[in-house]
């Protein structure tokens, strides 16, 4: 995604006057540090690592940390920081919160692109178990493709694509959906299996 010339200049100006003294001005100041050179915004994140022990009781400090990682294509830091509020999440909102959801969403990123697949697939299906939403099971699919395991990936895929087509949020046209279907077909194709889809994919595609 492109980044918007004026919110770059906004967190210009902004950072300069964050004094990071609170939670909601340390996580502002992360949010705008993403958005500026990574030199530069170093110097900013020194001044928020001085003051860490004031704000890390709060999974959203950890989060924004790991976006900020995440962001910066450092997964593995990432990943340790989602882990961690995560933990806090767990203790505080139980295991069943959308925000612990979004977390196993996150972990399961990371997980994803250093190649842990194994584990990536076990935290998306943490996720799923919370929301049952159709990007966890893409994702799911994703992975089993990258470890070869081709029939469990297809299955995924039309698991993922049946309950996007069935969100009232994203529909048959949606972006995500046909995302799923495509995957489908492409899989099918190249296994063998057309028959096996879902007669509504068969009778539209």
């Amino acid at each position: 995604m492109t980044l918007h010339p004026l919110r770059k200049e906004l967190a210009i100006l902004s950072l300069p006057r964050n004094e990071f003294s609170s939670k909601a001005s340390v996580q502002l100041g992360l949010r705008e540090i993403r958005m500026i050179e990574s030199a530069e915004g170093e110097t900013y994140l020194s001044k928020i690592y001085l003051e860490e022990s004031k704000y890390f009781d709060d999974a959203g400090i950890f989060s924004d940390f790991g976006d900020l990682s995440e962001h910066s294509g450092e997964y593995d830091k990432a990943l340790e920081w989602y882990q961690k509020g995560l933990d806090i999440q767990l203790k505080t909102l139980g295991a069943e919160h959308p925000n612990v959801s979004n977390s196993f969403w996150n972990i399961g990123n990371c997980q994803k692109e250093l190649q842990i697949f194994i584990e990536a697939i076990q935290s998306f299906k943490s996720g799923f178990a919370i929301e049952k939403k159709g990007g966890y099971l893409f994702q799911i699919a994703e992975c089993y493709e990258a470890l070869s395991e081709n029939l469990q990936a297809l299955d995924y895929y039309i698991q993922s694509a049946e309950i996007r087509n069935d969100d009232p949020d994203a529909g048959i046209e949606a972006e995500s959906t046909q995302q799923s279907i495509k995957a489908c077909i492409r899989l099918a194709k190249e296994l063998g299996k057309e028959d096996e889809l879902p007669q509504w994919i068969k009778e539209k595609y």
